[in-house]
């Protein structure tokens, strides 16, 4: 008999026996974590894109609205004529928290409508700038595989230690789809550390049991933070029964399984294994982040230079935009005074 940790699989059953189940056992899948976002993109994540083009119509439509009820109180009134450009300009301003221009005209109808725009940008305003402090705070992370059938579609590569030959024949020979797709992308690989390193490395999964994949986890990619480098999706590949291999019609199988049955030892030794790889996991990576640095005794974390990366984008943009605007009206009026010139 062979004490290890034995998933029965049909083909197995052909060559030797098992003993009592002591293990629903499953094949599970992990991959890396996937990484952070750009911190520049947090500018657009407090709203989501149906609040996003809301405010966008909203904000094309108010200036056209605006523009129509300030060109009929000119018709009747006979006043001055405000430009396109100016009312866009103003609404668009008091979006951003600018200051309420006095040059709009002060009819019931304009100030109703300029009332209801102050209150809305005052609204968005409030709920953008209270949810952006956390999305430039909290890190972002894209969507990960989960299921069997999202693995299959972003794994680029599928790796299992030596005894996955088996199960790579397994998928291969089943009628599903899914799993054939499995078979044509797994590769076998020397060792578990093997593939966990080309999984850190490359987009790429590793196939394991959910203990042993979990022990690894625990024992070599996890940080002093307690946050590993590597997940386990969520649904299993294969949920099946863990079992000794033992030869077929073995006498002394009765005698294994009732000391198999009994409980709670398994179990028992699971836990305390799990535990004892984290705590040393955790106590290493600490090791080695103090000798490299000494830790702050404050817990408050500043905001540094990448948090506002969008911010300064922004700020670099909109100077170029006006240096470019500026350059443009110093040759307009360069082109007038010079036509000027001409008709004199």
């Amino acid at each position: 008999m062979a004490t290890v940790f034995h998933i029965m699989l049909p083909g197995r059953l052909e060559r030797y026996d098992y003993s009592w189940v002591y293990e629903y056992a499953s094949l599970d899948f992990s991959m890396a974590r996937p990484g952070i976002k750009p911190q520049w993109q947090s500018l657009y994540y407090p709203l989501t894109d149906l609040v996003w083009a809301a405010v966008l119509l909203a904000l094309l439509l108010t200036p056209v609205i605006l523009l129509l009820i300030i060109r009929v109180g000119e018709w009747k009134d006979g006043g001055d004529r405000i430009a396109t450009g100016t009312v866009v300009q103003d609404v668009t301003g008091m979006l951003l928290g600018q200051n309420l221009p006095r040059r709009l005209p002060t009819v019931i109808s304009s100030r109703v409508l300029v009332a209801s725009w102050l209150m809305f940008a005052l609204i968005i305003g409030s709920t953008y700038r209270g949810n952006l402090t956390a999305f430039l705070t909290l890190p972002k992370y894209p969507p990960r595989a989960e299921t069997t059938q999202e693995l299959a579609r972003v794994a680029e590569r599928i790796t299992m230690p030596s005894y996955g030959v088996e199960f790579r024949n397994f998928f291969s020979q089943s009628d599903s789809q899914l799993f054939k797709r499995l078979g044509q992308l797994m590769h076998i690989v020397p060792s578990v550390i093997v593939g966990y390193q080309q999984a850190v490395k490359r987009k790429q999964a590793h196939l394991d049991a959910r203990r042993y994949l979990q022990l690894k986890i625990a024992e070599l990619y996890t940080g002093a933070d307690g946050i590993p480098k590597l997940y386990i999706g969520r649904e299993s590949i294969i949920p099946g029964q863990s079992a000794w291999p033992i030869p077929h019609d073995a006498p002394y199988r009765p005698v294994l399984d009732r000391c198999l049955m009994a409980a709670g030892l398994y179990e028992r030794w699971n836990d305390d294994q799990l535990r004892q790889a984290q705590m040393e996991s955790r106590r290493r990576y600490k090791q080695q982040e103090t000798e490299k640095e000494t830790e702050s005794d404050s817990s408050l974390r500043p905001l540094i230079i990448t948090h506002l990366q969008g911010p300064f984008m922004l700020l670099l943009l909109g100077l170029g935009l006006a240096e470019v605007s500026f350059l443009v009206e110093l040759f307009m009026m360069w082109l007038s005074k010079r036509s000027r010139k001409t008709d004199h």
